[in-house]
């Protein structure tokens, strides 16, 4: 008896439900995956929600009503929105343009912020590399142009050995000492607004695009304003072009950088935020 048919036939039939098992095994493994991806983008979606709202809700809450006015100076509390714990999303430096184009401005307003907020760290003053803000920079661009799917700037680390404790610290941070990068700087490639939302920008990056001085005006301005009538105010476009024609020194005259700021108010700006899963490519939008 001629037995290799049946043979065959048992080991087709084994090759078929072996196949079926590992198609069934890679569905169940993308869809806990997809799952785990989905929850990854929800949360990051929910935690920029709720620092949006909660920089609005300060925003409402440090506007006193008329029966207080007369007594606001003690009764109310002068909220800077600038301040890093009053930040969010839209206090951030977006740059995703280097990653395509070399836009100097911007290119020295990144450095300039990198610097401002670890000048004082022991890592970075303490390192022997050289210009030790703008290698970090151009590591970020570096990986970002080889890495086009991520989304985030802890997902760009650095090729070069001699970065890796120092972009380790900076995107870590610590509460007392040093901030974490990403609460300064976004990677959002489409992001449709523009680089800088004046109205909510960090003091750091004031002062990396404006200088000291000038950041040390526009503070006072704002605070001046808030004295008078007890809202929230933000220096408008005209008083700091005012501004910075009376500073001697200034990184960029204005006209170099006005394209990069963005002037409107955030509420009529902003409608949604978005996340994505690196891994997974879900996007996840939540309505404000």
């Amino acid at each position: 008896m001629n037995i290799l048919p049946l043979i065959l036939s048992t080991l087709l039939i084994m090759a078929y439900v072996s196949s079926s098992f590992f198609k069934e095994r890679q569905a169940t493994i993308w869809e806990e995956r997809s799952y785990l991806g989905f929850m990854l983008a929800e949360r990051k979606a929910r935690e920029k929600l709720a620092s949006i709202r909660y920089q609005r809700t300060a925003s409402e809450k440090s506007k006193p009503d008329e029966s207080t006015k007369k007594t606001k100076t003690a009764t109310t509390k002068f909220i800077n929105r600038r301040d890093k714990e009053h930040l969010s999303e839209l206090s951030k430096l977006n740059i995703a343009p280097l990653f395509s184009h070399h836009f100097k401005p911007l290119y020295e307003i990144a450095a300039g912020l990198i610097k401002e907020l670890y000048k004082d760290a022991s890592f970075f003053k303490n390192s022997k590399i050289k210009n030790l803000e703008y290698a970090l920079l151009d590591s970020i661009i570096a990986e970002a142009k080889k890495n086009e799917k991520a989304v985030e700037l802890r997902q760009l680390f650095p090729e070069d050995s001699a970065l890796h404790p120092i972009f380790y610290k900076m995107i870590k941070g610590t509460h007392n000492n040093y901030p974490s990068l990403e609460k300064y700087i976004t990677i959002e490639r489409k992001l449709n607004r523009k680089l800088i939302h004046f109205q909510f920008a960090s003091i750091p990056l004031l002062v990396a695009t404006f200088g000291p001085s000038a950041t040390q005006a526009i503070l006072d301005f704002e605070y001046q304003q808030w004295q008078e009538d007890g809202k929230i105010h933000s220096v408008p476009k005209h008083k700091l072009v005012e501004i910075l024609e009376n500073q001697r020194k200034k990184p960029f005259p204005f006209y170099k950088i006005e394209e990069y700021l963005e002037f409107s108010e955030g509420r009529a700006l902003k409608t949604h935020v978005t996340a994505k899963d690196p891994e997974t490519q879900i996007t996840v939008t939540k309505e404000l």
